[in-house]
């Protein structure tokens, strides 16, 4: 694995056309501020590489390697750290640029990052999880992934769903589900989580 990382800034390598990404405990791990304003603007300068590299490898999958200490981590971490609105907007450029350059995948869909997840899968859920303006961002991001090959997705819709409770946001994540991005579970998992969330 070591020879097929792209070191991209600070303590973050990705790799591309591979979607093993590594294991995070979320208990296991310290985050001090430091390494998450290290990582943060790492994240920064792949937003901005992120389009010349799609363009010139044009890969259909691209996983987030991070170093902490000696350990490589994945990017599930956002949940249990303290992030800044700084690192939020950061996150948010990240996602944006990570759906305007799925035309330029190899198959013209947002990139897989491990076997189970879309490059910034587990960002984009949190963010909307948390911040109801961030439900519309994860509708489109949402609409540009491999839905016939979903896996984590519904759990994250119900999530978003039970966090806000019903409105105009999650009404249209309801019907963007249904409707234009129903998948092959969409359907049947909304309309056993609509009544879960009611």
């Amino acid at each position: 694995m070591e020879d097929k990382l792209i070191h991209i800034d600070g303590p973050i390598y990705i790799v591309l056309d591979n979607n093993d990404t590594p294991y995070f405990d979320r208990q296991a791990h310290q985050l001090s501020p430091e390494w998450l304003e290290e990582y943060f603007s790492a994240l920064a300068e792949l937003t901005i590489q992120l389009p010349g590299l799609i363009k010139i490898h044009s890969p259909w999958a691209l996983s987030i390697h991070a170093k902490l200490g000696n350990e490589w981590i994945s990017d599930g971490f956002y949940g249990c750290a303290n992030l800044t609105d700084d690192h939020k907007a950061i996150l948010r450029r990240f996602i944006d640029c990570a759906i305007d350059v799925t035309p330029d995948t190899r198959y013209e869909e947002m990139l897989w990052e491990s076997s189970e997840s879309h490059l910034g899968q587990f960002a984009i859920a949190w963010l909307a999880e948390n911040n109801l303006s961030d439900v519309r961002r994860f509708i489109r991001y949402m609409e540009a992934c491999d839905l016939d090959h979903e896996v984590g997705h519904g759990a994250q819709f119900e999530a978003i769903v039970k966090a806000h409770g019903w409105t105009p946001e999650t009404v249209a994540l309801w019907v963007a589900r249904n409707v234009h991005a129903p998948a092959n579970m969409g359907a049947k998992l909304a309309g056993t989580r609509l009544k879960a969330t009611l």
